[in-house]
């Protein structure tokens, strides 16, 4: 969840920087018009990476512990079936 959180701040904060001219101004000042440009978008990128991966992960975990029940039934009720139902029919047949 810290990684969620933090994700969300940088994205937020760098966003933040365009509303401050003069903090702006400044590292502009400082790097350069495209430097900062380039700066700007990696650390945007940097906190949907973070984001993204968290509900990644989260998707996954759920995704797991809904599918992992379902193939163990499967393991467990499948092993072997067209034998089972080949026996079957024969013995309903006799």
């Amino acid at each position: 969840m810290i990684w969620l959180i933090l994700g969300v701040l940088l994205f937020t904060g760098i966003h933040m920087l365009p509303t401050a001219p003069t903090a702006r101004g400044r590292v502009v000042e400082r790097l350069g018009e495209q430097p900062y440009k380039g700066l700007f978008s990696l650390v945007a990128l940097g906190g949907i990476v973070l984001t993204n991966q968290i509900a990644a992960l989260t998707a996954l975990a759920v995704g797991w512990a809904i599918m992992m029940p379902l193939l163990m039934w499967l393991s467990e009720n499948l092993d072997g079936m067209p034998g089972r139902r080949r026996n079957w029919i024969a013995e309903r047949s006799q």
